[in-house]
């Protein structure tokens, strides 16, 4: 005991002293404090050994650190999410100023509209934009609360909406090495997921993790070489990202440049990333460790997780990571300007028809009523946008515009049957990707009754009943619709 006293109170002195100390001789000091450590076991040597060499390396070597090769790995995984997603794909790669190799991990579904984003409580920071985020009332920014006054307009906005992956567009961006593509669906019944966990996401973020990481190992053996430093962020958040190469080659090797977030109680926020390649293999590995020790009671519900950014908080602990502050202002916003609310007309009648039987209720939540009925009309232009786009490309209209801008000339007439064809195999490539109807709860009359749309209608008709006369059958259409489109014109 007065041996371990002796050592401390010298150890504890020379670092507020005189730090020359731990460059002189010492090796008795560290023989002693290693056979405490690896023989007893003890806690204080450990802690007095890593104190004693934390001296010695910044006396010896200040601020000197290893150069190495500089490969980089930037790891993307996440939902895609919002019409422009490939733009934000985009612009998350381009946020890095130096050179990096791309490894991708998305399901097969793009995602118009998230829902109300996960197990976060103030839904209205994350998805509304400034000017709306100003006007909302403190009653309905919080998710419990938007559930307990207006529970149908929540169990609508609370839904994810996704169409198919056009995962050909990928095709664009450089600098990829391996993209993975799952069906999220196979994934939740692969796994005994509970749909109703409000960390949920949680499970699809540490299994996009891990999936990367195998995906990059596998790039290293085949190509015999390994990453100096592994980068992970999402695919839709924008980042500022304002440091260099050299910043992190400063990092130690079990430092990780993630934040700890005040309104997060402490816990990690996993939308960034970054370090050397052990500590980065750490970080990604969460979902087979929780595989592996279901006795630690934050992994004993796998592949369930009773929390998000508190559990992240504990592995990095339990595994010795060191959490490195981020550079400030690395994470920007959300890319909530493409999101497509869906249409909650009906749900938010039958919300204000129950208030109205509560005088007191209806008083308190008038400016909430208010501002719904406006997020509702901001929602109809963004699903009016996209249902314009939807009516054009349908089949009946891509042939009306065929048929109308290419019947001017004889050279035109001749070629319309090729470009038919080049457009029946596009539009079958593509059909699958288009969102359906009960998305919107609506349809674009306005563009399905214009002229181009029902010639191209009439167009398909003929095609589909050729042996019965039907493209003779078509003149007569046709004519029909040139007069009654020009009677249309002269009212």
């Amino acid at each position: 005991i007065f041996q371990s006293f002796f050592i401390k109170r010298v150890i504890d002195y020379f670092s507020c002293i005189n730090k020359d100390f731990f460059c002189n001789e010492v090796r008795n000091i560290l023989t002693i404090l290693q056979e405490n450590f690896h023989t007893k076991m003890t806690i204080g040597a450990r802690v007095y050994y890593e104190k004693f060499l934390l001296n010695y390396n910044f006396n010896t070597f200040h601020t000197q650190h290893l150069k190495s090769p500089k490969k980089i790995a930037l790891c993307i995984s996440g939902a895609m999410r919002g019409v422009e997603w490939e733009l934000n794909l985009k612009k998350v790669i381009e946020s890095f100023q130096f050179d990096v190799d791309v490894f991708l991990f998305t399901w097969d579904s793009k995602f118009l509209w998230p829902g109300l984003n996960g197990a976060g409580g103030n839904w209205a920071k994350r998805l509304l934009d400034e000017t709306l985020l100003k006007s909302i009332p403190q009653e309905i920014m919080h998710k419990n609360n938007l559930k307990q006054y207006f529970p149908n307009v929540f169990s609508k906005l609370n839904q994810e909406y996704s169409v198919r992956l056009d995962a050909e567009r990928l095709e664009n961006i450089n600098n990829i090495k391996r993209v993975i593509i799952e069906n999220q669906e196979d994934f939740l019944k692969k796994y005994p997921l509970d749909r109703n966990n409000l960390f949920i996401n949680a499970s699809k973020i540490w299994y996009s993790n891990y999936q990367l990481l195998k995906s990059l190992v596998q790039y290293e053996a085949e190509n015999n070489f390994q990453y100096d430093f592994i980068i992970k962020v999402r695919p839709d958040v924008e980042y500022n990202i304002n440091f260099s190469i050299d910043k992190l080659e400063k990092l130690y090797i079990n430092d990780l440049m993630i934040k700890h977030h005040e309104s997060l109680y402490g816990g990690l926020n996993d939308n960034f990333a970054a370090g050397r390649r052990g500590a980065m293999e750490i970080y990604l590995s969460l979902w087979k460790y929780g595989f592996l020790n279901k006795s630690i009671d934050f992994f004993k519900n796998f592949p369930n997780f009773n929390s998000a950014h508190n559990l992240l908080q504990q592995f990095c602990s339990l595994m010795k990571i060191n959490c490195i502050c981020l550079e400030s202002n690395t994470i920007k916003n959300f890319y909530f300007v493409d999101f497509i609310p869906p249409n909650f007309t009906k749900e938010l009648k039958l919300d204000c028809k129950r208030i109205k039987n509560n005088i007191e209720l209806e008083e308190k939540l008038s400016s909430s009523i208010d501002f719904l009925l406006k997020y509702e009309e901001y929602s109809k232009k963004g699903q009016l946008y996209n249902m314009v786009n939807k009516s054009c490309g349908h089949l009946s209209y891509k042939i009306g515009v065929i048929l109308i801008h290419n019947s001017k000339t004889f050279i035109g007439i001749l070629g319309i049957p090729i470009k038919i064809l080049v457009c029946l195999y596009h539009h079958r490539y593509r059909t699958r990707h288009l969102i359906s109807k009960n998305y919107y709860n609506c349809h674009s009359e306005t563009i399905e009754e214009s002229f181009t749309y029902r010639l191209g209608k009439s167009f398909i008709q003929a095609s589909r009943n050729w042996y019965k006369g039907g493209y003779i059958k078509f003149w007569f259409d046709l004519y029909k619709l040139k007069k009654e489109y020009k009677n249309k014109k002269g009212k």
